[in-house]
């Protein structure tokens, strides 16, 4: 085993997703010392609110549930926080026989942001060392003195015992040094993109429809109007995440144009005329594909209803001679969820004594 002489543990985890964030929560409740390093300027990772204005917008992550008890007992600690609550409506689904889409009930419990979801990413992120804008470009690893990160301006982030990352498979594969034992089990493509659209129009005058499961072009709508300040109920807020597949077709497109393809879709299945869009993104690692390790919904929305396919690592991947790990919601089968069980799953096994 790698072993760092008189070197105190000193852990650097690369990606501030939720993944990241609650497993540096746990470490540093238990006093050892982390380094969080995350390559853009905001915590959550795909579970993404955008300030637009005086809008809070969510971009990626819609919502998310809560099935195991470890995360339900978080799920309690974020309602005391008064960071989420339930999101009470009925899925709608579209009807070729009707001219908007139906009601589709189920029994789920959906959780949303009272202030955005990020609110969840904040809360997890509270005193927690973030280095923010920083890139690891590359890992080097001596079985003397552990880990020295390097950043794309070939500057040394820092020098740590222990790595985890917890970053999306594909940039996982291309960060780890080749000599990390399980490196070569992830695989080269594991997810698919989406394009996510914000949209502004004119008030829908049917209240009820909040969430709608869409078709092969469009996956998922959300009415995020409910979620803005009174002084902006006047219009809604939409937020359209197109079909993986489409989305890989589309990829090199310009953001107007799918902007664009998003207000035709809403025109023709809401009859929504006065649109305006407000902010295109494209997530490259939104979604796991269905060949891959999804057990449950895999949707960056969570809104991937019936979709499920085996999953693959069903522990932790863990490196003990070089004191390496790697985490996220891909290795649980996607999910918000996934993401914080695959933390603590790595904080239960014995990586970290």
């Amino acid at each position: 085993m790698t072993k760092t002489t008189d070197s105190p543990t000193s852990v650097a985890i690369i990606g501030a997703g939720i993944a990241g964030l609650t497993y540096a929560n746990r470490l540093l409740a238990k006093g050892i010392s982390c380094q969080v390093i995350e390559k853009s300027r905001g915590r959550g990772g795909r579970v993404n609110t955008r300030r637009i204005s005086e809008l809070k917008l969510d971009l990626g992550a819609q919502y998310f549930t809560a099935r195991t008890p470890t995360f339900q007992n978080q799920v309690a600690c974020w309602l005391e926080e008064g960071v989420i609550e339930p999101w009470t409506f009925e899925p709608h689904v579209l009807c070729p026989e009707s001219r908007l889409p139906i009601p589709s009930p189920d029994n789920e419990i959906r959780y949303i942001g009272t202030q955005g979801l990020n609110g969840i990413a904040h809360s997890l992120a509270n005193g927690l060392p973030i280095k923010f804008s920083c890139r690891v470009a590359e890992v080097l690893h001596n079985p003397v003195k552990g880990f020295t990160l390097v950043d794309e301006f070939q500057q040394v982030i820092g020098h740590f015992t222990h790595l985890v990352t917890a970053i999306p498979a594909e940039q996982t594969k291309a960060l780890l040094p080749t000599s990390i034992t399980y490196r070569d089990q992830i695989p080269n493509h594991l997810h698919s993109p989406c394009w996510a659209v914000a949209i502004c129009s004119e008030k829908l005058d049917h209240s009820n429809i909040e969430g709608v499961f869409g078709d092969e072009k469009v996956r998922w709508i959300s009415r995020q109007t409910r979620r803005q300040d009174n002084h902006h109920q006047d219009k809604d807020y939409w937020l359209v995440h197109f079909a993986p597949d489409w989305s890989n077709q589309y990829q090199n497109a310009s953001k107007s144009w799918v902007a664009q393809q998003a207000m035709n879709w809403l025109r023709e299945k809401l009859s929504l005329k006065q649109q305006q869009s407000l902010h295109c993104h494209f997530w490259r690692y939104a979604n796991l594909a269905l060949d891959s390790l999804s057990t449950q919904n895999n949707d960056a929305t969570e809104a991937t209803e019936g979709i499920k396919a085996p999953s693959q690592f069903a522990k932790p991947l863990i490196d003990f001679q070089h004191q390496c790990a790697s985490i996220g919601d891909w290795t649980q089968g996607g999910r918000v969820e996934g993401a914080f069980e695959s933390a603590i799953k790595l904080l239960d096994s014995p990586f970290i004594n």
